[in-house]
């Protein structure tokens, strides 16, 4: 599935929402095109999927054939939700930049892999980490040419808040 353009849940309809349409078709449009190398690609339409006190926008796809699970996950990473669009340009601003901060696991793969029965893999791109006592909060954002720069740290903190919420450390 492709999951990309947020607001409060209850919030504006995001369907109408021009940015996160755009920034939603950037990730979907890139699933499209990685997967139509392994065969014919459906897609659902574009709708709103309420997420607790967010929602966001979902398209989900299907593959015509199976692939190799590694294949899938390694096909579809980095994705342009982390900024990396085009793929050969962003993967090498995200590869330079690593050394300002430890990014850990934020916008890694993560999957699991059930022999014969279900494969399943999101990108971290919200997250909650533990790593030598401390507690990492990650969060993202996708940049498109409507964005606005206040608007974007409002919807990194109304993420940050829904999580900190979710587990209790308000």
């Amino acid at each position: 599935m492709a999951l990309a353009g947020t607001a409060p849940n209850p919030g504006p309809d995001l369907l109408k929402s021009q940015k996160d349409l755009a920034e939603h078709e950037w990730v979907a449009q890139d699933i499209r095109e990685q997967l139509s190398r392994y065969g014919e690609v459906k897609s659902t339409p574009t709708q709103e999927w309420p997420l607790g006190g967010l929602k966001h926008l979902r398209t989900d796809f299907a593959l015509s054939e199976q692939i190799p699970f590694m294949d899938l996950v390694t096909c579809l990473h980095p994705t342009p939700a982390l900024g990396v669009s085009p793929r050969s340009v962003g993967l090498e601003l995200l590869r330079e930049s690593a050394w300002a901060k430890p990014r850990r696991r934020f916008g890694a793969p993560f999957g699991v892999h059930w022999p014969k029965e279900f494969d399943f893999a999101c990108v971290a791109i919200r997250n909650l980490q533990w790593h030598e006592g401390a507690t990492w909060l990650g969060s993202g954002c996708g940049v498109v040419e409507q964005s606005h720069c206040e608007a974007e740290w409002r919807e990194l903190e109304l993420k940050r808040s829904i999580v900190r919420k979710q587990f209790g450390v308000e």
